[in-house]
């Protein structure tokens, strides 16, 4: 409610479709329970997250290892982060040569209950 008593909705009644067949593919495999999905670039993974995620209470931890973010939050879920930072050796920060993400940026979701969800980019 608004502070007249009015009822403020942030909708406009109709959904804003997706900016492209390839991000309307990602949604819908995601919708579907797919766990990774790969879009050209980094704007349609947060236009990917911001449809499907926003609102959810998701916690961006961007640049803190796994170990500082169960240290301060109990656990991993509920949050996400931006793996799209190399280090020196070309891998990805925080991810081991071995990981097979260490060489995709990423958007990786810790969901509350169920699996990680990856949206790949540049590839």
């Amino acid at each position: 409610m608004g502070e007249n008593g009015i009822f403020v909705h942030n909708g406009c009644g109709d959904e804003i479709p997706w900016s492209s067949k390839e991000v309307k593919s990602g949604a819908e495999d995601l919708e579907k329970g797919a766990l990774s999905v790969t879009v050209t670039n980094r704007s349609q993974a947060e236009e990917l997250f911001l449809g499907m995620y926003q609102g959810d209470g998701y916690v961006n931890t961007s640049g803190w290892s796994s170990k500082e973010v169960s240290n301060f939050y109990g656990s991993r879920g509920g949050t996400y982060h931006w793996d799209d930072t190399f280090d020196s050796n070309g891998v990805l920060q925080f991810h081991s040569d071995k990981n097979p993400d260490s060489k995709t940026p990423h958007l990786q979701i810790h969901p509350e209950r169920g699996k990680v969800i990856r949206i790949f980019f540049g590839a």
